[in-house]
């Protein structure tokens, strides 16, 4: 019995943990990666990049939450 229980526990906290880093970790490292390494120049250059791909970076992480409650939704009715 604990093998199965164990299992079943792993793959959800794995799915989990999986979700949670991949959205912490991407949205800082673009910001952090540009200003950290770039001198004056490159600051100057990323400014309006930044501006523009984060509100971007915004919709596209609303839109795959809208996704996933409308998969939620659509298995939840259907079962």
């Amino acid at each position: 019995m604990r093998g199965p229980g164990e299992d079943d526990e792993e793959e959800e906290d794995n799915s989990v943990e999986e979700e949670e880093s991949d959205g912490t970790e991407g949205v800082p490292a673009p910001v952090g990666e540009s200003q950290g390494t770039g001198g004056p120049t490159l600051a100057q250059s990323n400014q309006p990049v930044s501006h523009k791909s984060e509100p971007s970076l915004l919709a596209i992480m609303q839109q795959m939450t809208q996704i996933m409650a409308n998969l939620q939704e659509a298995s939840s009715s259907e079962a």
